[in-house]
């Protein structure tokens, strides 16, 4: 009787660890299964950054993606483990598809972010306060405003990102940037290396009276411009 009963313990013992380790088994697989969906809706985000990027400068040619070979396999032979019925080989292999993901993922978020530093660089967004000079004028002054308004949205909200993941991100950039650029054309041309030189420095923490050319000279007379600036002893 004593045996018998014995023997039954150890059988449902034997029934409770096994069920143990299948929920263990199928928590484990639940777990790595949403890494790895998360991991890879990440790379599909990046993706279509990318793509955007390309859409909005056509000079832009992306970084090949290292990993995606690795990854691939992995996730063909992590398959191959789960039909075969071999749950030590496919909780194995789940952790190599994670690991291969996260190296495709970093990879991808590296092109990404070299791609907006690209483009930063290509826009060449420069300084709205080299028109400080114009901050009064009756027809730009409104203009200027608008201009630096548009700058601090780049410099606060855009500029610091790694890159623009978000559709409203990447939205409001192309949004500010026909503003900059549509402003740009009502300001008076800044075409004069000198003259853009010489304004950007008096709009920080002056210009150098050497700075103050003939070219220079004659922008600030063409443009009414003069008065707005004099000469001090430091």
């Amino acid at each position: 009787m004593i045996t018998s009963q014995v023997k039954r313990i150890h059988e449902l013992s034997e029934g409770i660890k096994r069920k143990r380790q299948e929920d263990d088994a199928q928590h484990f697989w639940n777990s790595s299964r949403n890494n790895v969906n998360k991991i890879l809706e990440e790379v599909s985000t990046l993706m279509r950054c990318e793509e955007w990027l390309e859409d909005i400068d056509p000079s832009y040619v992306k970084t090949p993606i290292r990993g995606v070979t690795a990854a691939s396999g992995a996730i063909k032979t992590l398959l191959e483990a789960a039909e075969s019925g071999d749950a030590r080989k496919t909780n194995e292999q789940l952790v190599k598809v994670e690991e291969r993901c996260r190296a495709t993922l970093q990879s991808q978020k590296e092109s990404t972010a070299n791609g907006w530093e690209k483009l930063k660089d290509h826009v060449a967004w420069g300084n709205s306060h080299i028109y400080a000079a114009f901050k009064d004028h009756e027809t730009h002054g409104i203009h200027f405003e608008e201009l630096v308004q548009a700058e601090q949205i780049f410099r606060q909200q855009l500029e610091p990102q790694p890159y623009l993941s978000q559709k409203e991100d990447q939205e409001l950039f192309e949004h500010v940037l026909n503003i900059r650029n549509q402003l740009l054309k009502k300001l008076p041309k800044m075409d004069n290396l000198e003259v853009e030189e010489f304004l950007k420095n008096a709009a920080n923490d002056g210009a150098k009276l050497g700075s103050l050319t003939d070219n220079v000279k004659d922008w600030l007379r063409n443009n009414k411009l003069g008065a707005k600036y004099v000469i001090k002893q430091r």
